[in-house]
This record gives structure tokens, C-alpha cells and sequence, in this order.
């Protein structure tokens, strides 16, 4: 589960902007509000949700990157040579930090343990990384690696901690590259004590972008499978689709298919079940006024349908296992009551039993005054004249009873709204 994450001089976010799912206890909570108890005293209770709102080109979506940058770099950071530079997307629009380091911090729970793991690069290497835990039987903080580059001696100074990291330590450490990260050197090089940070740093965390429809595939290959198509079937009954079933069926293409054709940049993103050579053929089916089954191809239906497909196993997926989910734009192309209910699926602790996650960027400012969602649970993101943004939550602000986030966000009391000339 995440607690919270942190960026700092990344695109453009130049100063250190945190995102917390930690609960305000200061607040008054909802009665429906599904919370997780954590059994820590530093964070007893973390929210299942968080929405994020911003004018269009404030950084809603480059927040959501700088949390996808994190893990791919956890997840590709063994290094394949010592001279390749870092691609660090540094705050262009001050000189002072093109030259300063890219920083991403996060906490999060894995089976009873909250960790804080936390690393900064430049180009050249990476100048800090490092790990923390805290054991929910003795609640006590531990150092468990540190690694910070000493810019004097143009070496790392280290720290490994020999009582939770064993194994080949100084092995480790001497193949760890520059410009590559000890934690994902030491996973490779098969240390089993990291397995556990790393596994949640790199598969936990989904992102699904405004784009769902690369998500298609999922959907699909679950429903060949029974006990998935009927949540799936399921699933759409909720949210008021009336359908006789989907068909679905599996197309192989050969190598020289389109696919090829692609971006490379795109082909890495696609699931992997494209880039072995699969595709589906997806039907819904409906009866008409005779009765008689009438089949109709996903791309004729609407895009609201199409965006509940796309959606369906990593929602569904993400409630099951407790996993975190994180979506840009949620709510595009749906109805703002439909909307609303996916939100509240992960508000509903018999809905959402495993306490999985749900953050998301929208421009739907009903949404907040949803009985699921909190004012704390409730972030903005304002970019000042200079360029750089700010992430805060509406908790900061005082509000009489009874007024809705939408009237008072409308009327520009909150920041984050576009300017109109």
C-alpha cells in the first residue's frame, strides 16, 4: 500500500511536491469512508482514494510520470554500461536546476513493514539512494542501506546494513554501477533480503493512461476465462450497460504485422500479449425487438463503453489483489454518475475488502463532494508564473459548512483554475 510520494526537480516540479494517503485525523470522516488501519503509530490510518485537479497544463499528468519515471528506473536501473548518461528531465525554467539532481521519495506498506525508499540522480550517476524500514512488532526505524556520492573523493560512501541485507554484499556493492542502482544491481544479482522492496517498487503500482484503450487487450484475454467473464459481465451490469454477453476471440498475426510498425516507444508500452503476436476480435452482444441476438463491434460502440471495457480488469484486478491503481483523466468519456460509482467501488470496504488504491487526475468537480471522498483526499496542482508547480491539498482550506468543493473551486478560491481572458 502506498503512504506517499515524493518528487523534486523533475519537469515541472522544481521544488520537493508531496502526495500523502495518509488520513487527517484532524478531520471529520464520512461515515461510508473506507480507510486502511495500518497498525503503525506514525501512519495509523492511509486512504484508498486520492483525486487530483489542476488547470489543463499545471502537471497533473506529469505527476503521475514522475511516479511511472520511479519505477521504470527501479525496474531498468542495472546499468548496461557505465558511460550511458541518466535521462533525468530536470526544471527547465531556472539554470540553478538544470544542474541540480532529480529526487523521488516513497513510503510504502509490504507485508507488515513500512518502508521509505528514496534516490536522486543527475545524468552522470546516481548521487543518493537510500532505504529505510520500520517493523510493525517493535515500531522501530531502520537504516537498512545508504549510499550517497561524495563529489570531494568522486567516490560513494556507503552503508549496508549486515543484519537485514544478507548475502554477497560486497559483491554487490562493487557491481553496482554509477550510474545504476543498488537496489536493482543487488535483486539481479539474486539478494533475497531486497526481493520483497523491489517487487512492490516495480508490479505494484499500475498506471493507466488517458489513452485506455492500450489496456483492451487485458480485458479481453480475461474474459476467455470463466470465472472472469462473469465479473466482467457483472461489472457492466452496474453500471447499466445491458448486454447478452461479449464475444471474444483470439487473432494471431504474423511478424511483419503492424505492429512492427509502431514506435518503439509505444511497442514498449503495450501489453505484453501484443507484443507476442496476439490480438482479439471483440463483439457485444445484444437482442433486438424480435429477439434475435444482434452482434456489434467494440469500435461502433460508444466511447463510454469502450472506456468500461479498457478499464474492467485493471479496476477489477487492482480491487481483488489490493493492489494501487493509478488513472489520468478517470473520468473521460464517462458519465459523471458512472464516474462517480467506480470511485466509489474503492470507498466501499465490501467492494474493496483488500484495501487496493485508487489515485486519479480529473476535471469533474463534483466528484469531491462524493460521500467516498474526503477533503484530504482531495489535491491540487497550481503552476505559479515562474513555471513551477505546486501540489497541495484542499484540507489546507477553511470552508463553511455546507459548501461544496465545486462552487468554491469554480470560483477560483482554491487556485488551480485556468485563467480566462
Amino acid at each position: 500500500m502506498l503512504i506517499q510520494f515524493s518528487v523534486q526537480n523533475f519537469r515541472p516540479f522544481r521544488e520537493k511536491q508531496t502526495l500523502s494517503m495518509v488520513v487527517d485525523s484532524s478531520l471529520k470522516r464520512k461515515d461510508n469512508h473506507h480507510v486502511y488501519f495500518s497498525g503503525f503509530s506514525v501512519v495509523p490510518e492511509v486512504h484508498c482514494q486520492a483525486a487530483v485537479f489542476g488547470e489543463n497544463g499545471a502537471g497533473k499528468t506529469s505527476f503521475i510520470e514522475a511516479m511511472l519515471y520511479a519505477k521504470n528506473f527501479v525496474k531498468q536501473a542495472f546499468g548496461d554500461s557505465p558511460d550511458d548518461k541518466i535521462n533525468t528531465h530536470p526544471f527547465h525554467y531556472h539554470i540553478d536546476y538544470l544542474d541540480k539532481p532529480t529526487c523521488f521519495e516513497v513510503d510504502f506498506i509490504v507485508n507488515d513493514t513500512l518502508y521509505g525508499y528514496s534516490f536522486a540522480i543527475s545524468p552522470e550517476r546516481v548521487e543518493e539512494e537510500h532505504l529505510v524500514a520500520r517493523l510493525k512488532t517493535t515500531g522501530r526505524l531502520r537504516q537498512l542501506f545508504s549510499r550517497s556520492f561524495d563529489h570531494k573523493t568522486k567516490s560513494h560512501e556507503w552503508y549496508i546494513n549486515p543484519f537485514y541485507i544478507k548475502g554477497e554484499r560486497g559483491s554487490w556493492k562493487s557491481q553496482t554501477r554509477p550510474n545504476a542502482l543498488f537496489l536493482s544491481t543487488a535483486v539481479r544479482l539474486n539478494c533475497q533480503s531486497l526481493l520483497e522492496v523491489y517487487r512492490w517498487l516495480v508490479k505494484e503500482p499500475v498506471f493507466i493512461s488517458a489513452n485506455t484503450s492500450r489496456y483492451r487487450n487485458f480485458t479481453a484475454k480475461r474474459l476467455l476465462e470463466k470465472d472472469w467473464r462473469n465479473k466482467i459481465m457483472s461489472y457492466f451490469r452496474k453500471f447499466g450497460i445491458q448486454l447478452v454477453n461479449i464475444e471474444v476471440r483470439q487473432i494471431k498475426f504474423s511478424e511483419t504485422s503492424k505492429f512492427e510498425r509502431l514506435p518503439k516507444s509505444l511497442q514498449e508500452d503495450l501489453p505484453k500479449d501484443l507484443m507476442d503476436g496476439t490480438s482479439y476480435e471483440i463483439n457485444f452482444i445484444r437482442l433486438n425487438n424480435r429477439r434475435e441476438v444482434v452482434s456489434l463491434a467494440i469500435e461502433e460502440e460508444s466511447n463510454g463503453t469502450k472506456a468500461l471495457f479498457d478499464l474492467a480488469v485493471p479496476l477489477l484486478e487492482s480491487l481483488e489483489s489490493g493492489r494501487t491503481v493509478v488513472v489520468d483523466e478517470l473520468n473521460t468519456n464517462l458519465h459523471p454518475l458512472v464516474f462517480h460509482a467506480i470511485v466509489s467501488m474503492f470507498g466501499d470496504s465490501k467492494q474493496n475488502s483488500n484495501c487496493a488504491q485508487l489515485i486519479f487526475t480529473t476535471h469533474d468537480v463534483t466528484i469531491p463532494d462524493n460521500d467516498a471522498i474526503n477533503r484530504d483526499q482531495v489535491w491540487l496542482i497550481e503552476k505559479g508564473r515562474d513555471q513551477a508547480a505546486s501540489l497541495y491539498s484542499f484540507s489546507e482550506f477553511k470552508t463553511r459548512y455546507g459548501t461544496t468543493f465545486q462552487k468554491g473551486y469554480l470560483q477560483g478560491r482554491y487556485g488551480s483554475i485556468p485563467t480566462i481572458l
